[in-house]
């Protein structure tokens, strides 16, 4: 694609803006008015309602850092993650498995890595910056489940669906897709993909060969092992996003013997009088929390709370009844969380409180040794924090120094 660019104009001075304009200095440009720009570079957390006139092409920052890596002698190879959960865990463990740089919707924005001597690149790929991509074409791309979320910026899952598809929508025939099995949405956007399709489940060979792994390492006390089936299927996922680039199946596994998972992403923080504490912060929606509750064989006291993104609430709560001890909500969310309790007779003890700290030590009291207290809130945390990181941060400072 062609374009000038000292006729580039950056829309958002956030971290992804002012990676765009640092990095057209440092190439010895700055950004001009979108009313006379050849590229409007778009930063994802504004919506496209909200663009300026622009005679010129909108797109994404990863677009942008796609289009300038192309004008490089070697272009580096792209691996793209995207789904509702569990990106940016498999994110990660691909940087880990192949030990390589990851960049994205972690909160490195891709652009950085324009001009460095990077030969792959692992990259996190959101739904708000899938929206603007034209040409992007990773050599794999992972999508790793598509469930309801985000529907106040997309409206309708059918169009948060579509999004998604700007993940593979350039691949070719040679490039590779893993995908979640029997995942619908994911199942009726790929009908006409091109790239070869690898699908996996809970009961593929690859995902039960990481959960014997995963064993293996806890009997022999080497490490923690990956906690959950859904991180067992996130292993074979990043697994079977490496196999492309010479990495065989043992190697992997025994490369993610020492793998560290991403802080608020079922994070242990610590056991006070035999109730292990765990922050998954980073469990914006329903089914990331369910996904979380589900690892967990002891009796789960679970923290729920924050700003209310106007998903579907009964199905969630019901699923709760049967699967946790108590209930423990605070935030903007709390009323509308006990109105839905009450109108499907919530059989639990479920309390509603004003804050994260009422909440934790709520669970608490309300909790007996060998149980696991669960900060896995199912919502956004813009009522109360900055963002997700700032809640997990939060609840861990408040455990280790309020209740150990």
């Amino acid at each position: 694609m062609d374009f000038l660019l000292d006729r580039i104009a950056v829309l958002g001075t956030g971290i992804t803006g002012t990676a765009v304009i640092a990095k057209l200095a440092e190439m010895g440009f700055l950004p001009v008015d979108p009313e006379v720009a050849d590229v409007l570079v778009v930063s994802p957390g504004i919506p496209p309602e909200q663009y300026p006139q622009c005679p010129g092409i909108v797109m994404s920052e990863i677009e942008f850092a796609y289009q300038l890596m192309q004008r490089e002698p070697e272009p580096p190879r792209l691996i793209a993650v995207t789904g509702t959960n569990g990106k940016s865990t498999v994110t990660a463990m691909i940087a880990h498995i192949l030990s390589i740089p990851f960049a994205g919707n972690v909160g490195i924005p891709l652009i950085e890595w324009v001009g460095r001597d990077a030969p792959v690149i692992v990259v996190e790929v959101s739904s708000y910056q899938l929206e603007q991509v034209i040409d992007f074409r990773p050599d794999v791309a992972i999508i790793t489940n598509i469930t309801p979320d985000h529907l106040e910026r997309h409206k309708t899952m059918a169009r948060y669906a579509e999004a998604k598809t700007g993940v593979f929508r350039t691949q070719t025939s040679d490039q590779t897709l893993v995908v979640l099995a029997g995942d619908s949405w994911i199942e009726t956007i790929i009908r006409t993909a091109r790239p070869q399709i690898r699908s996996l489940s809970a009961k593929d060979a690859l995902t039960l060969a990481v959960a014997d792994h995963s064993r293996a390492v806890q009997v022999e006390g080497k490490g923690l092992g990956l906690i959950g089936a859904h991180n067992h299927l996130n292993a074979a996922m990043a697994i079977a996003a490496v196999m492309p680039f010479g990495m065989s199946v043992p190697d992997a596994l025994a490369r993610l013997t020492d793998y560290v998972p991403l802080p608020h992403r079922m994070e242990w923080v610590t056991t006070v009088n035999g109730r292990s504490f765990f922050d998954d912060s980073k469990a914006t929606n329903p089914d990331s929390t369910l996904v979380a509750v589900d690892a967990f064989d002891q009796p789960v006291h679970l923290i729920l709370g924050g700003k209310d993104k106007g998903l579907e609430l009964e199905a969630f709560m019901r699923s709760l009844f049967s699967t946790v001890a108590t209930i423990t909500v605070y935030g903007e969310i709390a009323d509308r969380v006990m109105s839905v309790a009450r109108a499907e007779n919530c059989p639990i003890p479920i309390s509603k409180v004003v804050t994260l700290d009422d909440a934790t030590r709520r669970a608490f009291d309300g909790s007996a040794s060998g149980d696991v207290i669960l900060l896995s809130p199912a919502c956004s945390s813009f009522d109360q924090f900055r963002d997700f990181n700032h809640r997990g941060d939060h609840f861990k400072a408040y455990v280790r120094t309020q209740i150990a």
